[in-house]
């Protein structure tokens, strides 16, 4: 079972979004996935998981709110349940949980828009996820569509050149995406913008590559 950590010491950077995303793309591609929304006081997660089952009777990706406490033991039965990679939302702040969640995971993935504020915000997880020795990445988030490429190329170039590593696809910003939130789906699900599901596509592509480079490559085949 993989395990990714999605940590920022600030909000609004789509942790939460990109989290659903994922979980809902991966398990359109027959992967099953969870979600363990750690960020008990937003709590994005677990409201989009009430919204989906009430309006669309769906209940998967599953979706948990587990006591730090019980983090250890719920990745326990998601793994004996059969699932193959779980996407733990950690809070946008700096808290104790965060420490938790990272010690868990087997990939921490850093989402940040092309910001200084966003990036300088970034460096207490990666910090984090060095002192663990856990692999992190960054992930070029909520990104203008235009002009977004040439900007958030730049800040990737500076990452990589400063040693970090960064996602290949960036996720830009959509309305579609908020819409389907809303609605307790995933972009995949809600149809009419292509573009947003092949980029959340392409993500998931990434970080299946990246599970094998790291020795998880039965993680989710």
């Amino acid at each position: 079972m993989l395990i990714i950590g999605l940590a920022q010491q600030k909000g609004g950077v789509g942790k939460s979004t990109t989290a659903i995303n994922l979980a809902t793309t991966a398990e359109a591609a027959g992967v099953r996935a969870a979600i363990l929304d750690m960020d008990h006081q937003q709590g994005t997660c677990t409201n989009w998981a009430n919204r989906r089952k009430e309006r669309h009777k769906l209940e998967t990706p599953v979706v948990l709110k587990p006591l730090p406490v019980r983090l250890e033991a719920t990745l326990e039965q998601l793994r004996k349940q059969g699932i193959q990679v779980v996407f733990i939302d950690l809070p946008g702040k700096s808290a104790p949980i965060v420490g938790i969640g990272l010690q868990h995971a087997h990939l921490v993935l850093i989402p940040s828009r092309p910001k200084a504020g966003d990036l300088e915000a970034s460096l207490d997880p990666a910090r984090t996820g060095v002192s663990m020795g856990k692999p992190y990445c960054y992930l070029m988030n909520i990104i203008p569509s235009s002009p977004f490429s040439t900007r958030a190329e730049q800040v990737a170039k500076a990452l990589r050149e400063a040693g970090h590593d960064v996602a290949t696809q960036p996720i830009v910003q959509r309305m579609s995406i908020a819409d389907a939130t809303s609605a307790g789906l995933g972009v995949n699900e809600m149809g009419g913008d292509d573009n947003a599901t092949k980029e959340f596509a392409a993500l998931v592509a990434w970080i299946v590559t990246k599970a094998k480079e790291l020795g998880h490559e039965q993680a989710v085949a």
